[in-house]
């Protein structure tokens, strides 16, 4: 068995590895922990590295040592093991920083990148050196196996380096989800497509069609508040934003946002159309995420251990029926347009079109609906319920159970 001999050496005289920056920093609060307690206790565990210096494992000690002025630090030869120096730098790294699967897969991405331009070089002139850098360079099932990442991750994390950095980075440093960067980096490809059928179920409000439609093609945002007594169309509204715009659009309503919060749902799915009911309802911690985001698309949380500070554009479209409950500082976000009550044969035609297009109604079952509703009820959602229960009651004894006599 081998002894391991630990020198003391001036940390002038080391230098991190050209190939380090592929492995992500500590963060700011996790660095600031690491620096205080190297201070305070020194450093105990060896860095690693090559003959000529190049510190192959133990950067961040190497960084403290420096910005410390230490004099002398714990090294050791690194114990390759076979393995070429940049490999076994990549190995030490998954092996002790606690990285998430996302982090991993760019860190795999980067190393592809990497390998491919040494493979790339100029300036190895020798057709040998060449064909020998290439065959070091990964494959894709090696990057997987090192990393310990599944392809598809890879993939995906290749994907958003090439398509937008600034997001890979973020990926990189555990700021957001690969997911998450990967739909947006997939975004300009995917133009959001206003279909013609976009509020047909909606009579009337043209000029609120009109406004909407322009909000959702411009090219910044123009957020946009619905208002007025129930039963107008608003929610409507809302459904139909939300079924031609998929994944980029989540739902919520005030009066139950999340347990997470706001932050939270817009962090982890970093929607680019954010839809509100009953916004006179959000509770104050969410109301001022939502300030926030639509005034500088940014959300900021400072509280201790659930840091958040996310650069993020974002789209709101909302409806209230009590805009007088919102502060002066809401209201001032928002474009509000005020809705006024459907016609006795407006209400008649929208209930018969949501029936057939939502619920699958057969156009007799929603026309017989409509007629039962007929000065009873002014809310579209009188009308889904009936047609819900219909199969198991009846029309006119659901109504009849739902609304009373």
């Amino acid at each position: 068995m081998s002894v391991v001999r630990i020198r003391r050496v001036d940390p002038k005289t080391l230098k991190a590895h050209p190939l380090a920056y592929i492995i992500p920093d500590m963060r700011a609060s996790e660095w600031q922990d690491f620096y205080t307690d190297i201070a305070l206790r020194g450093i105990k565990v060896p860095l690693e590295v090559l003959a000529d210096g190049t510190v192959v494992d133990g950067r961040h000690r190497l960084k403290a040592a420096l910005e410390l002025g230490m004099k002398e630090v714990p090294a050791i030869d690194a114990p390759l093991n076979g393995d070429k120096p940049e490999v076994y730098m990549m190995k030490a790294a998954v092996l002790r920083r606690h990285l998430s699967d996302d982090q991993r897969a760019m860190i795999a991405a980067l190393w592809k990148e990497e390998n491919k331009k040494q493979g790339e070089r100029t300036d190895l002139t020798s057709a040998r050196c060449r064909a020998e850098v290439k065959d070091a360079s990964p494959t894709r099932s090696e990057a997987t196996k090192l990393f310990n990442v599944s392809r598809r991750k890879i993939d995906k994390a290749t994907y958003v380096q090439k398509r937008n950095p600034e997001l890979a980075e973020k990926v990189h440093k555990g700021e957001i989800a690969l997911s998450n960067a990967y739909r947006q980096a997939k975004a300009p490809e995917e133009k959001m497509n206003i279909p013609d059928d976009l509020f047909g179920d909606i009579i009337g409000h043209d000029e609120v069609k009109e406004l909407l439609r322009a909000c959702l093609l411009a090219e910044k945002p123009v957020h946009v508040l619905l208002a007025g007594p129930p039963a107008l169309a608003k929610t409507l509204f809302l459904w139909d934003i939300e079924r031609v715009s998929g994944e980029r659009a989540i739902w919520l309503v005030g009066s139950a946002t999340s347990k997470a919060g706001l932050w939270d749902v817009v962090a982890d799915r970093q929607p680019s159309i954010v839809l509100i009911d009953e916004l006179d309802k959000m509770n104050a911690a969410d109301t001022a995420a939502l300030l926030s985001m639509m005034e500088g698309d940014r959300l900021v949380r400072a509280k201790v251990g659930r840091e958040l500070n996310l650069q993020h554009e974002i789209r709101v479209v909302a409806a209230t029926n009590r805009v007088h409950m919102l502060s002066p500082e809401l209201k001032s976000r928002f474009a509000i347009r005020e809705m006024h009550p459907y016609s006795r044969d407006e209400y008649l035609v929208v209930v018969k079109g949501v029936l057939m297009r939502r619920d699958g109604a057969a156009p007799e079952l929603a026309e017989e609906i409509a007629k039962r509703l007929d000065g009873r009820s002014q809310d579209v959602r009188d009308a889904v319920r009936v047609v819900r229960l219909a199969p198991q009651l009846g029309v006119e004894k659901a109504v009849k159970l739902l609304l009373g006599e």
